[in-house]
């Protein structure tokens, strides 16, 4: 099950990348760059055990930049879809409690493919101002393991969800080359689809240079500019969209930790993947081509409560219990053609999920999510969101969806 939610969350990029990016339609630039980053600690736990932060990035990619004629590349001012590869060195990590520095543990190194947003905000002659949004899949060479590498809480499985935003600056050289700098945020975590979850967040700078490929003609690229419908006018509408929740649980992480070393589960990397189920109902406004923004309820329904209390009485913190939960959010979604992204940001009206959520899931969530608008209709959609509390991820949802 675990393997299916890695396949869903690269739907919308498969989806999109699906699109004519011809060399007759686009400006194509082949590009690489290196990084050097800080590998920052979330909290005082963390720095416990992470006593080194140096970090490289080496990344390789392919841009396309589409010619004027789309509502959307006009709204946008031209900007870029990028697809690369990114390799992240992290072997000059050192994990190791000081109380234990024998017990050396490392995080060697993470591999991302991915899809990216970048849009000039500002060009003066062979000068560009941009900023960008990545999202992807990585896969860690040395994640967690109980034994092995026990120390490594911040990459806890193999398979992360990889997210990067920045500003970049890029100067042109002749017609063909382009040197570029760049401030990167970049964060690599399982999204809670498995412990441990603190996630390895870096900010770096970059240098890196790029090569055009191809520059169609205006005529080549010249077409009709579609009318984008319904989807540019001003109104008003329903959101209605049904999910899948997954997520490990916290419990079943600290009682990995705290249980005899003869128990089965102690320092286990396999942990249990749990399923509940997500309705949210928004009353939306889509005040321009680009943006809409709204009000919503959101209710889960979610098994994995019964679980945590079984946890808590082994612990004899028991508390109150439903598994069911209900919220209200403010929403904001962002659209580019058939790719959107959905955040909100909600208060609880309902919820009691035991003793840790007092610490761990705050009366407060978070949501952020990637969405793909199927052709027919352009009202249905697919998707995902990783929901958080605090910036803490709880859970994933894949999501499908309907604007009526």
């Amino acid at each position: 099950m675990k393997n299916a939610w890695w396949i869903l969350l690269w739907l919308p990029w498969f989806s999109l990348m699906a699109q004519d990016f011809s060399f007759r339609k686009n400006r194509i630039f082949l590009g690489a760059s290196v990084e050097g980053a800080y590998l920052l600690t979330s909290d005082e736990y963390a720095r416990e055990f992470l006593q080194s932060h140096g970090v490289r990035f080496y990344n390789f990619h392919v841009r396309f930049q589409p010619l004027p004629g789309d509502p959307y590349d006009k709204a946008y001012r031209s900007p870029s879809l990028e697809f690369g590869v990114l390799a992240a060195d992290f072997r000059d990590i050192r994990l190791f409690r000081l109380e234990n520095p024998s017990r050396l543990s490392g995080m060697g190194g993470l591999f991302a493919l991915y899809g990216a947003f970048r849009r000039d905000v500002v060009e003066a002659g062979p000068f560009r101002l941009n900023y960008f949004l990545e999202n992807g899949i990585g896969w860690s060479t040395r994640p967690y393991d109980g034994l092995q590498n026990p120390d490594n809480e911040l990459i806890g499985a193999p398979l992360s969800i990889y997210f990067g935003m920045g500003v970049g600056g890029n100067f042109r050289i002749g017609k063909q080359w382009e040197l570029s700098v760049g401030l990167h945020f970049r964060h690599f975590s399982n999204g809670s689809l498995d412990r441990p979850n603190k996630g390895a967040n870096t900010v770096g700078a970059s240098l890196g240079v790029s090569r055009t490929l191809s520059v169609p003609e205006a005529s080549e690229a010249s077409a009709p500019v579609r009318d984008p419908l319904s989807l540019s006018q001003k109104r008003m509408y329903v959101d209605v969209s049904v999910g899948w929740m997954a997520s490990t649980l916290m419990d079943e992480w600290f009682y990995s930790l705290r249980c005899p070393s003869d128990d089965p589960r102690y320092r286990t990397k396999d942990f249990r993947l749990y399923s509940a189920l997500g309705v949210s109902l928004s009353a939306m406004y889509r005040y321009s081509l680009r943006f809409a923004s709204g009000l919503g309820v959101d209710y889960g329904y979610l098994p994995w409560v019964d679980d945590v209390a079984s946890y808590d009485r082994l612990n004899h913190t028991e508390d109150r219990y439903s598994r069911h939960s209900l919220g209200i959010c403010l929403k904001h979604e962002i659209f580019y053609k058939r790719l959107s992204t959905c955040l909100s940001v909600g208060y609880y009206l309902y919820r009691h999920t035991g003793h840790l959520s007092h610490e761990f899931e705050k009366p407060y969530y978070e949501t952020f999510g990637l969405r793909y608008t199927l052709p027919f209709g352009d009202t249905f959609y697919v998707g995902y969101q990783v929901k958080a509390h605090l910036f803490r991820a709880s859970c994933m949802e894949f999501s499908v969806g309907t604007r009526l």
